[in-house]
């Protein structure tokens, strides 16, 4: 059994491209198992804007606590991307912008992949009105 995110025609995130299902979920229950109110998630760069002016993150995997909002995690995310105050960052989830005032436990629940890995993609402006991403 392959995860729904890896079953999308030309995925774009190169954790699922490097490292089989199984190894993925492997780590993600071993992670849950130690860290059963953390989340563990996997943050990559939009591939749908390469003129992003955004760099990349200096780390994929995120071990973050379940209460805190998508908000709060986006802050932690422009810190280590050092982006100035005017510069936007936009995080999807399958896709969709969750709310920033939603716990990540509840986007979690809701948009977790097989593997047990929260995906979310950044970009430096909003893609509504363009080419839709897979993910």
């Amino acid at each position: 059994m392959d995860s729904a995110i890896a079953k999308k025609k030309g995925s774009q995130y190169s954790f699922v491209a490097e490292h089989p299902f199984e190894k993925r979920q492997s780590e993600a229950n071993r992670i849950l198992a130690s860290y059963p109110s953390r989340i563990p998630i996997i943050v990559e760069k939009s591939s749908a804007r390469s003129s992003s002016p955004l760099a990349d993150l200096d780390k994929r995997k995120f071990l973050c606590p379940g209460e805190i909002t998508v908000g709060q995690f986006q802050a932690v995310l422009r810190k280590r991307l050092k982006l100035n105050a005017d510069t936007a960052l936009f995080l999807y989830v399958k896709n969709v912008l969750p709310p920033v005032s939603a716990e990540l436990s509840h986007v979690y629940q809701d948009h977790k992949d097989a593997d047990g890995f929260l995906y979310v993609v950044y970009a430096g402006e909003s893609t509504f009105g363009g080419k839709e991403e897979e993910m």
